[in-house]
């Protein structure tokens, strides 16, 4: 992970999280590898757990594990993530994070504070289906969508939400079905 932390403390509930490597490493990249079985052991044993700026190679799958915050920004996932049904209790971050794989987050709820995904790189489909925002600020500035965008039924009800100078540029964006009764929407120069 570059330049990125995973805080874990108690909290966050995941569902079936990553459905592939996590990261994996080009040959001539020199960053430090840390095996997913290693954060696994970690948070089983109750210990928190941050890295920043190492590869996670191998599944890691953080179904039903308890966590806190999550940071997972400046991030390069390389295959596709799942974080269907995730229930984010505290706060999510995934600023400048580079999808180049599937990422769904189909149903996820993020109840705990602020949902952040500026700057964000969608290089393939980015599913926020029936996504539940109710926590707080949700930020999507200058987020890129390249594969296709779907926020069908999402429902924004916490804080502030902003779409400002977000591109889709894919063949679908679509907020068929989707609840604004926060705040404020904002899609300013999308």
């Amino acid at each position: 992970m570059k330049h990125s932390s995973i805080l874990i403390l108690a909290l966050i509930l995941l569902a079936p999280f990553l459905a592939g490597p996590a990261l994996s490493a080009t040959a001539d990249d020199s960053r430090p590898i840390v095996q997913a079985r290693e954060i696994l052991n970690k948070i089983e044993r109750g210990e928190p757990v941050e890295y920043d700026g190492v590869i996670v190679e191998g599944d890691l799958d953080l179904s039903g594990k308890t966590l806190g915050s999550v940071h997972f920004n400046d991030t390069v996932f390389q295959g596709s993530v799942n974080f269907e049904g995730t229930n984010f209790t505290e706060e999510a971050w995934f600023q400048e994070a580079n999808y180049r794989g599937y990422a769904c987050f189909r149903r996820a709820v993020f109840s705990g504070g602020h949902a952040d995904f500026k700057e964000a790189k969608f290089n393939s489909q980015g599913i926020f289906w029936e996504a539940n925002f109710s926590g707080g600020n949700v930020d999507y500035v200058i987020a890129q969508f390249s594969g296709d965008a779907n926020f069908g039924e999402a429902v924004f009800s916490g804080g502030d939400v902003d779409f400002s100078e977000a591109k889709f540029s894919g063949s679908f964006a679509g907020f068929e079905g989707a609840v604004f009764s926060s705040s404020s929407a904002d899609f300013w120069g999308g």
